[in-house]
């Protein structure tokens, strides 16, 4: 983001609901919590194909 604010609590587990001109929003409703965890997913999965790409080549990564 163009604040370069960190969205996500690491020690609440939670996230921010969104940037506003003048900053944060520190309001962690469920929604923005749910939102980013299934982003966090993603990535991982994104990364774990990756590696199996790497690893065993496209046929194992495509399954």
């Amino acid at each position: 983001n163009t604040l370069r604010a960190p969205l996500y609590d690491h020690e609440t587990k939670g996230c921010c609901d969104g940037l506003l001109p003048t900053g944060i929003n520190r309001n962690q409703g469920a929604e923005s919590t749910l939102a980013y965890l299934i982003s966090h997913l993603t990535v991982l999965k994104a990364f774990e194909l990756e590696y199996e790409y790497n690893k065993f080549g496209q046929s194992a990564a495509i399954c």
